[in-house]
């Protein structure tokens, strides 16, 4: 060990002693003994070449391979058209999971109504849909949504389905003659209430932004958006009496709002995705069970 410490200290002592003397490089002609070529050189002279040299060989090495084909070739670095694949499947799988939040959202209201919980509260509103501009990821939200919509109707008519019943009883459908109902907008009724279809209400026809008011008063049990039905709003009336207005063009109403017979809730329009008419799909429900709403109002 003090062997080795003797010879360090020793090439230290030559560096040290050797840094500030000058030494000449000289190139010269052999027939001539002409100098072609001097270099005058020192250890700190050398020393901050060779650091130089270093770096800028780095650099340049280093902007060869970020601005030229050669980064493909480099752990890390990811090819252009994958970067572009891996961005539009982000895109489209962010859709999808928004389209299945409000889709379940719409499922626990349905769920609450038919358990007899009824929240009157002010909440906050339902984040717009995000748009689909391609059609494929359409394609993809509303094949991913399928089963979802199957569970949802399965919810929704358990009790029609349990009792095998056709149409309503005649006690309840006194009892929902007993709220005075107005028509929720003015048009041509084109698709009938049928429950073999499984068609739970009546598709009125009318020209687009044609206005939709509530049939009675209550309160804004859902306003939002569902990628089967489009915009949408649910109102809860007395008596367990729930009307809802689906494919509507624009809502003017947010969930927990106070509503009176005849006061505009929204505007017609074709947002769902079964059909591209404008109308207004309307259905009313009583204790959880679909009825034919024509029996009570007259459509104008």
């Amino acid at each position: 060990m003090k062997i080795k410490l003797k010879k360090i200290k020793k090439i230290w002592s030559a560096i040290r002693r050797n840094w500030r003397v000058n030494h000449r490089l000289v190139i010269t002609d052999e027939s001539t003994h002409a100098h072609i070529f001097e270099l005058l050189l020192t250890p700190r002279r050398l020393f901050v070449v060779i650091t130089t040299s270093a770096f800028v060989l780095i650099f340049l090495t280093t902007m060869l391979i970020a601005f030229t084909p050669l980064r493909l070739y480099v752990p890390g670095y990811t090819n252009p058209d994958e970067y572009r694949k891996y961005k539009k499947m982000a895109v489209r799988v962010d859709s999808l999971e928004n389209a299945l939040q409000q889709n379940q959202q719409y499922l626990d209201n349905f769920y609450n109504v038919l358990n007899g919980i009824v929240k009157v509260e002010e909440t906050e509103e339902i984040p717009e849909k995000t748009p689909l501009n391609q059609t494929e990821d359409e394609s993809i939200v509303k094949d991913a949504l399928t089963e979802i919509d199957k569970k949802a109707e399965q919810i929704l008519f358990k009790i029609v389905d349990k009792d095998s019943r056709s149409t309503m009883p005649l006690p309840q459908k006194a009892s929902v003659n007993t709220i005075t109902l107005s028509p929720p907008a003015v048009g041509v009724i084109y698709h009938l209430f049928s429950l073999s279809e499984k068609h739970y209400g009546i598709d009125i026809k009318n020209e687009k932004g044609t206005l939709i008011t509530s049939v009675s008063k209550g309160v804004i049990l859902y306003s939002g958006y569902t990628p089967k039905d489009g915009n949408m709003i649910m109102v809860q009336h007395s008596g367990d009496v729930i009307s809802i207005y689906k494919s509507i063009e624009t809502i003017l109403k947010k969930t927990g709002d106070k509503v009176n017979a005849g006061d505009p809730i929204a505007t017609m329009g074709n947002s769902g995705m079964e059909t591209k008419t404008y109308h207004l799909h309307f259905e009313l429900w009583y204790n959880g069970v679909p009825v034919n709403p024509i029996e009570y109002m007259s459509i104008n």
